[in-house]
């Protein structure tokens, strides 16, 4: 598979104070068609982050949850018009740090200031 490197990604959020740190990530994605046009679709996609800095807020985990939903409802097609994909996802997290907030209500206004927080 071929795919992009990025040497350093960051994301800073001004409105939760939040910063994600990722030293590398790396996306490669396969998808091969088939001469048949009805046959079976098998997609791959790798996703590589090494040295990822994350802090993990509810509101991401309703984000990933809506898009997903978002994803798979809709009218289903036409019979004779069905392709048959199968998507897999591989994400491989090389010397990462994942901060889950447990503060009562899930509120978290100082994110940055760890005796203002309870973290797992």
């Amino acid at each position: 598979m071929q795919g992009k490197s990025i040497a350093s990604y960051k994301v800073s959020n001004d409105r939760s104070g939040l910063t994600h740190h990722i030293a590398s990530l790396q996306v490669r994605g396969s998808m091969p068609t088939p001469l048949q046009w009805d046959a079976r679709r098998d997609w791959t996609f790798d996703v590589d982050l090494v040295d990822a800095k994350i802090s993990l807020l509810r509101d991401h985990i309703t984000l990933i949850s809506d898009l997903a939903k978002d994803w798979s409802s809709g009218a289903t097609g036409d019979f004779h018009h069905f392709i048959p994909c199968d998507y897999q996802f591989r994400i491989t997290l090389t010397d990462f740090s994942i901060k889950l907030y447990l503060n009562d209500f899930n509120i978290v206004d100082s994110p940055n200031k760890a005796e203002a927080n309870c973290e797992l």
